[in-house]
């Protein structure tokens, strides 16, 4: 089989599959397919943005939860190697992040956008030391 006949294949049943998901309403059910010699995984969102800070090498997460983004400290939780911590607002989140990343972690704050107003505040306000 060539490998452009390969794909149309892969392509097809991946079509059938989802369709399959769709109509029973559960995309866990797409898990994990191999194209190539490489597996690839079908993800939501916010379990693609917690994936991709775990293989940047996030350290320290900090979230105040609100949807649609709760999901990502949720799924930071599930690695070992990550510490996780709900905060009071937005402001503290954005403020324990820094914190760590001042410290040599790499960080990460999360939020919905309008939680941006409050984050903003650490950087509003000038302070001397």
């Amino acid at each position: 089989m060539t490998s452009v006949a390969n794909c149309r294949k892969l392509q097809s049943e991946f079509i059938n599959k989802l369709r399959r998901a769709v109509r029973s309403e559960t995309a866990e059910s797409l898990a994990v397919h191999q194209i190539g010699g490489n597996m690839k995984k079908i993800m939501q969102g916010n379990e693609a943005v917690a994936r991709g800070a775990w293989e940047a090498g996030v350290k320290v997460a900090c979230a105040y939860p609100g949807t649609p983004s709760s999901e990502i400290l949720l799924e930071l939780a599930q690695y070992k190697e990550i510490y996780t911590e709900w905060s009071p607002n937005e402001k503290v989140a954005v403020e324990v992040a820094a914190g760590a990343a001042v410290a040599g972690a790499r960080a990460m704050a999360c939020m919905k956008h309008v939680g941006m107003n409050v984050a903003s505040d650490p950087f509003m306000t000038p302070t001397r030391s």
